[in-house]
């Protein structure tokens, strides 16, 4: 008869909750580069049609 002993070490919950905390921090980080730059294309948007606007009037 063969023994075979497992041995299953317990999730460390901390760094568990750690690593969460930052996969949503880096998460929220690309969300957030994503809107700047969304806001600077409009900015420019904008800033080309007020130019346009300018030369019409």
């Amino acid at each position: 008869m063969v023994k075979i002993e497992l041995e299953i070490e317990e999730p460390d919950i901390k760094k568990l909750k750690l690593l969460a905390k930052l996969k949503q921090t880096q998460v929220a980080s690309l969300i957030i580069q994503e809107i700047k730059q969304s806001l600077v294309y409009y900015e420019e948007q904008l800033e080309i049609n007020h130019f346009s606007l300018d030369g019409l009037i």
